[in-house]
């Protein structure tokens, strides 16, 4: 017995399983084999649903194609389902009030508006099931990407990543960098207060030793 069961348009084959035979979804033609009476044979066809077909309705047909054996009743030689019917999925979108100084409030923005349920995730185990969360006294554990997901009265979801940015006192994209310690004595990390002394006693050596060459030069003469 063969049965034939070709995908309809909107739908884009995954993968079939079945209990007797083999399938070919190229063609849709399902080699059943030989089938006692009574038996059941069966055939599972996986497909996702393709873009642009929200507002559908998409049917599966099959078809007994061939049989070794005249079926008396062959009015129920062929069937299908009741249909899908495709729902739009909703675009989710993620926003913040990014970049945020240190010690602020972060703002978290999301939408569309009037979904079932919203629910964010973030740096350091974040979570959040509101539409427009909001996390007072910022740190730099807070920085990083934080994901959004929406689903609509449909079950339909669609998901939208938004990167939170803080910036710090120094105007740098990082917290400070800790103060240096030389001997007892901690200086803050500033390159040029730390060197600005020892560039002036460098250059006072050198103007020492010059001055110095001068006179001996001077005295030769």
């Amino acid at each position: 017995m063969q049965v034939t069961d070709l995908l309809p348009s909107g739908l884009t084959y995954i993968g079939s399983s079945t209990r007797q035979g083999t399938y070919d979804n190229t063609t849709g033609l399902w080699n059943v084999g030989s089938l006692k009476a009574s038996a059941i044979a069966t055939l599972t066809l996986s497909a996702s649903v393709n873009t642009g077909t929200a507002g559908t309705t998409i049917e599966n047909w099959a078809y007994i194609t061939h049989a070794d054996q005249t079926d008396p009743v062959d009015i129920n030689n062929s069937d299908h389902d009741d249909g899908i019917t495709v729902h739009a999925a909703p675009a989710a979108y993620s926003a913040s009030n990014s970049p945020v100084c240190e010690g602020t409030t972060i703002c978290l923005f999301g939408g569309p508006g009037g979904m079932t349920s919203y629910h964010w995730t973030g740096p350091g185990g974040f979570t959040s099931d509101e539409e427009n969360p909001v996390m007072p006294n910022a740190t730099s554990a807070m920085a990083g990407t934080y994901t959004l997901t929406v689903t609509n009265s449909n079950g339909c979801t669609d998901s939208d990543n938004v990167v939170l940015a803080l910036t710090y006192e120094n105007g740098q994209s990082g917290p400070p960098a800790p103060p240096l310690t030389v001997g007892r004595e901690t200086y803050p990390t500033n390159k040029l207060a730390v060197l600005a002394p020892w560039i002036v006693l460098l250059a006072a050596i050198l103007a020492g030793t010059s001055l110095l060459v001068v006179r001996r030069n001077r005295a030769r003469g």
